[in-house]
């Protein structure tokens, strides 16, 4: 969601008599068996690493990078912080200018095998550029995991990128939100019915192109089947997750699911998709405050089968320890939670009922 904050605030001005309020502190005390992880800043989006020790997550605040978790005991440390060591760059567009050191503003990313084995997360950047940028994880043997830079491909005038697969070309899938210069103006026309955006597919041999049949409102969360044959697109002003062939086209199968946000793989092969399950104006109220505290808004967790596209609700939870949830990554006996506002993560135990 992220920035999505921008075109809300634009919508409130609809609701006549709103006022925000900030939110009373919260503490990091387990409630209802949820632990909370904190000390952060909007973790947006949250990818699990081979072996299923380590994930790595985005904050959307500039300068913070990516950052890594370690599920044996919730530690969090920079994984690739602003200074890092950065390597030639070889990945992506050989145009590519060097990296805004201490700026990057990370939102969705997205892990994945490159074609020669390597690992690589790809993510959306708004600090001081608007890109995707590509990092080789080095995975440890000993150690920790190590991330280096590798390049980026800038976003051309006038796409605002959410989220972002990778696919094993060496290119990649982007939701396009809306017009970067117009965003508040596309988000109120999404809310009449109107498509703000669609996703937009970069090869290393020809740059973007639009990926045929994906017009959506609001496009969000984009997830990629394990053998790339279909994607997922998140409408979230639609209501929709769409499933589409890799080449575009007509949807295969629409599902409505309100409001999704982003998605990921779990480990029975189910698409959990996070979902804002509650008014518009709740969504409004849920704008974050100036207190960096998580926001109330209500959230699912719910599994989709991709083969009989059955649905399930995970979880369901509004208010304390964290609402707004957008993103669950199934690890270690728990699913993480990352949300677009707020200080933290939730771990919820998945051996207790919703």
């Amino acid at each position: 969601m992220g920035t999505v904050r921008t075109a809300f605030i634009a919508l409130a001005l609809l609701l006549a008599g709103h006022a925000w309020a900030d939110a009373p502190p919260a503490d990091c005390d387990p409630v209802d068996g949820i632990t909370s992880i904190c000390g952060l800043v909007a973790p947006e989006d949250i990818e699990l690493l081979p072996g299923g020790r380590y994930l790595v997550f985005s904050q959307m605040q500039e300068g913070l990078g990516l950052s890594l978790l370690d599920s044996r005991d919730d530690s969090v440390r920079p994984l690739y912080p602003p200074g890092a060591t950065q390597a030639e760059p070889s990945w992506g567009d050989a145009a590519c200018p060097p990296r805004p050191a201490d700026r990057m503003l990370l939102h969705g990313i997205h892990l994945a095998r490159r074609a020669d084995g390597r690992l690589q997360v790809l993510a959306v950047n708004h600090g001081g550029r608007e890109s995707v940028e590509f990092f080789e994880i080095l995975e440890p043997r000993q150690d920790l995991p190590v991330a280096l830079w590798r390049g980026c491909v800038l976003t051309p005038e006038p796409f605002f990128f959410n989220d972002v697969v990778g696919l094993s070309d060496g290119g990649f899938l982007a939701t396009n939100m809306y017009d970067r210069n117009a965003q508040a103006w596309d988000a109120i026309r999404a809310l009449f019915g109107y498509e703000s955006g669609n996703v937009q597919r970069w090869r290393p041999s020809s740059g973007f192109e639009t990926v045929p049949g994906t017009a959506a409102r609001v496009p969000n969360g984009i997830a990629i089947a394990p053998d790339e044959k279909h994607f997922y697109l998140n409408a979230y002003l639609g209501s929709e997750v769409g499933k589409y062939k890799l080449d575009g086209g007509n949807p295969v199968t629409v599902l409505s699911i309100a409001r999704p946000d982003n998605s990921a793989w779990d480990s029975r092969g189910r698409l959990l998709v996070a979902s804002h399950d509650d008014r518009l104006r709740a969504i409004v109220d849920g704008i974050p405050g100036s207190d960096g505290g998580p926001v109330d808004l209500r959230f699912r967790i719910i599994a989709i089968d991709p083969e009989s596209h059955e649905t399930e609700v995970v979880l369901e939870r509004e208010g304390a320890p964290m609402g707004g949830g957008t993103v669950a990554v199934d690890a270690a006996g728990h699913l993480y939670i990352g949300s677009y506002a707020g200080d933290r993560i939730i771990k919820f135990p998945l051996t207790i009922e919703p």
